[in-house]
This record gives structure tokens, C-alpha cells and sequence, in this order.
């Protein structure tokens, strides 16, 4: 276990930087994986799904599998989640560790000579509802991490380490749950290993506005800037936004930013949040790293009302935000550009039609 724990940790220390000539060019955009919202966990379906999913060559590469909402069966005593089909359709942890098995194996057996690092992350929502089965809880946080770990143990049993691990992966939103049993349920997946992150694919409804909210602020002398904390939609604050999205969490890992960039109002929340860590002293703040960026543009393909960015879009917006000119984010610049650009999609959509237009 202990091999495995400083294998991930390995994986996931950033190595690249960003030269001056990158950076005056605004950075450079690694290229979108597909993510998928996992409508089924039959074998052949994620065996299906891996293998068709489109690589990137010598970059770091990030495939969400997302495979909905946490519930607890209590006809067969079992927790696991209820997946993105039409009726909602209850599926075991178990089930759901084979099925992302499934897809790992196919994806690698499939990858191009040259295929740079990926991880896989396994992940889920907080979207709560009245239902006593809903288990947005510690126990649930706990079992998912324990299920990370042993997808983790399986990539090596396969010899496919090195290059290949799984992390847990959390569509957290505002408006799904209330904060404190989303807080309980990272609270649990902590339990299971002490540096095993999560990424953080959700979102900051109600965040304030960079452009709007933050008052111009020159680089400090030896203090920090006001970027202030806020309540914002249900009992979240930027605080709990911040602290789920990157804090270090008590004991964990912690967790790697990849938010919803779906507009360039959710690119300003998403910037306040830059700020709002960069900015203010610990342990309330510190630092915030922002390591990727995950977009919806099926949604732009299938519903041509809702105009969302394409992953390059979204990714320069939020690059575009951390660098902008403004006063205030002179001197709050990462070292390295964000490694990850991905694109969810659910299964029976378009995607398979155009994914070479990511890479």
C-alpha cells in the first residue's frame, strides 16, 4: 500500500513550467480528452466506450468517468450510486469498480505509441434529494476512496503502472446539495488513504464576479489582498468552495481544481476563487492551483439555444482570467499551465463524431 500511495503522490507533482515566451503568448492548450457521464455499467458498454475514446500524444491527459448521484440500497444493503439512464438505475460499488476497469483496460490497450500520462477519474455528484437512500455521507466518501485505491492496485497488477493511475472525481455544485454532507462525505474519502486527491469537476454558483467583486489590488509588501469571503447560492460560501475545491483538507491530499468553465461568467467566479486563495493568508488561503479545465460543449452541438465554450475556448478563458492585466492578478501567476482540457459528454450523445477535434 505504501508503494502505491508514493506512486501516486509521484504522478501527481507538477514538473512543468511556463516560459516567458509561453506566457506572453497566453499559455498553450494541451488538447481535450472526452469525458463521459456513464449511463450504463454493463461490461461490454465500457469496454465499447474505452476503446473508442480518442488519446492525446505526449501530454497529460484527464478522463472523468461520472457515474452520478450516491445512493445506499437498502433492499440489498449496499452503497453505490444511481447512474445517468433514464430511470436512474442503481449500481453497486462493485459494479461500478468492473465497469471502470473495463474501461482503463480498453482505453490503454488502445493507446497510440507515444500516449502520454492519464489518469482516470472515478467519479460522482452530490445531487441530494428527500430520499432516505440518498448518501451523500462520511460511509459513502470512505467506501468510494477504499474503491479508488483498489482500481489503483489493479493498474499495477496489470503492469500498466507508471504512466497510469485513478483518482476520485467530484461534480460538487452549489445548487445539488447542502454543504455540510458534502463536506462529510470528502471528510470520509480522506479515511481511506492520507494522499489520495480527488479532482474537483463542479462548479461555484452564486460565486461574486473577478471583474466586478475584486477592487483593483498592487502586489503586496509583506501582507495580502482583500479578497473577501461571501455567502453565495444554498449555505455554500466561496470559503467551502475554495476549501473542497483545493484545501488541503485536514489530513488528505487534498484536491485538484478542474472546474465547469462554461462561460465567461463562470470563468470571473472561478477567477475569484484564484484570488480568493492566492490572496489571503493561511490557513484560510495560501495558494490555489488550477490544473485543468472541463467543458459541456456537446450541449452546444445538440442544443443549439444554450451556447457553451469548446474546451479551447474554456480553457483560454480561464487562462485569460488568472494572467489577465488587471492590477490584481499581477503577481498571483501558477508556474505552470493548467495540464487538462476535457470535454463530458453523456454516452449516447454525439461525441463519437467528432472527437478528433479536441486533440
Amino acid at each position: 500500500m505504501l508503494a502505491l500511495l508514493a506512486w501516486l503522490l509521484l504522478t501527481h507533482t507538477p514538473t512543468r513550467s511556463v516560459d516567458a515566451a509561453t506566457l506572453q503568448a497566453g499559455g498553450q492548450w494541451p488538447g481535450a480528452t472526452v469525458s463521459l457521464y456513464m449511463e450504463s455499467v454493463d461490461l461490454g458498454v465500457s469496454t465499447f466506450y474505452g476503446s473508442m475514446a480518442p488519446h492525446l500524444l505526449s501530454r497529460y491527459s484527464l478522463i472523468v468517468l461520472d457515474y452520478g448521484q450516491p445512493w445506499f440500497n437498502a433492499d440489498t444493503e449496499e452503497h453505490g450510486v444511481n447512474y445517468f439512464d433514464r430511470d436512474a438505475t442503481f449500481a453497486s460499488d462493485d459494479a461500478v469498480e468492473t465497469s471502470a476497469e473495463n474501461f482503463i483496460a480498453a482505453y490503454i490497450n488502445n493507446a497510440p505509441s507515444g500516449q502520454g500520462p492519464a489518469t482516470f477519474g472515478i467519479g460522482l455528484n452530490n445531487f441530494a434529494s428527500s430520499d432516505p437512500q440518498s448518501d451523500i455521507t462520511e460511509s459513502h466518501g470512505l467506501l468510494w476512496s477504499q474503491m479508488v485505491v483498489r482500481i489503483n492496485q489493479w493498474i499495477q497488477s496489470q503492469g500498466y503502472q507508471g504512466s497510469w493511475d485513478a483518482t476520485g472525481a467530484v461534480d460538487f455544485e452549489v445548487d445539488y446539495a447542502h454543504v455540510i454532507p458534502t463536506r462529510a462525505w470528502v471528510t470520509g474519502y480522506n479515511e481511506a488513504s492520507s494522499i489520495l486527491p480527488y479532482y474537483y469537476i463542479g462548479d461555484c454558483a452564486g460565486c461574486p464576479l473577478a471583474d466586478r467583486d475584486v477592487q483593483d489590488c498592487p502586489p503586496p509588501t509583506g501582507g495580502y489582498c482583500d479578497v473577501a469571503n461571501a455567502g453565495i447560492n444554498n449555505d455554500w460560501s466561496v470559503e467551502d468552495v475554495y476549501y473542497l475545491s483545493h484545501g488541503r483538507l485536514g489530513s488528505g491530499a487534498g484536491a485538484f481544481a478542474v472546474p465547469q468553465i462554461y462561460t465567461d461568467a463562470t470563468a470571473q467566479e472561478w477567477e475569484y476563487i484564484y484570488l480568493y486563495g492566492q490572496s489571503n493568508p493561511p490557513p484560510v488561503g495560501g495558494s490555489f492551483l488550477m490544473w485543468g479545465i472541463l467543458n459541456n460543449s456537446v450541449s452546444k452541438y445538440q442544443q443549439m439555444e444554450t451556447i457553451l465554450y469548446t474546451p479551447r475556448e474554456g480553457w483560454d478563458a480561464m487562462l485569460g482570467a488568472m494572467r489577465g492585466p488587471q492590477p490584481y492578478t499581477v503577481f498571483t501567476h501558477q508556474s505552470f499551465d493548467p495540464w487538462y482540457s476535457t470535454d463530458i459528454a453523456y454516452e449516447q450523445s454525439d461525441w463519437l463524431n467528432f472527437p478528433t477535434c479536441f486533440a
